[in-house]
């Protein structure tokens, strides 16, 4: 049995029994200057960042782009925190629980 194998689970769960949404409480995303989390410069009022890798689409939204997904930033070379980023405005939001604790970094 090779080591992947033994890896993968045994049984798969249907999705119509998955409850995505029903375990994850609403998240409250408070706006954070990109120069605080990213290691970068700002130019022309946007702010530019070398070699940033972002981590698909969330299911939440950005406040100020109705409609358009933020995208998962985890910490990596120049990203001092994980955040959520709007790649329509580069806009930089940090994800909370309703207590206030920070749902990305603990």
């Amino acid at each position: 049995m090779e080591q992947d194998e033994k890896c993968r689970p045994t049984t798969s769960v249907p999705l119509d029994n998955r409850q995505a949404d029903a375990a994850m409480p609403a998240l409250v995303l408070l706006e954070i200057d990109p120069a605080v989390v990213v290691n970068g410069e700002r130019h022309d009022d946007v702010y530019v960042a070398e070699d940033v890798r972002t981590y698909g689409a969330m299911r939440e939204t950005c406040p100020m782009c109705i409609g358009k997904h933020l995208q998962l930033v985890l910490r990596q070379k120049d990203v001092r925190l994980a955040h959520l980023f709007c790649a329509n405005c580069t806009r930089c939001y940090d994800a909370r629980f309703a207590d206030g604790s920070s749902a990305l970094n603990y």
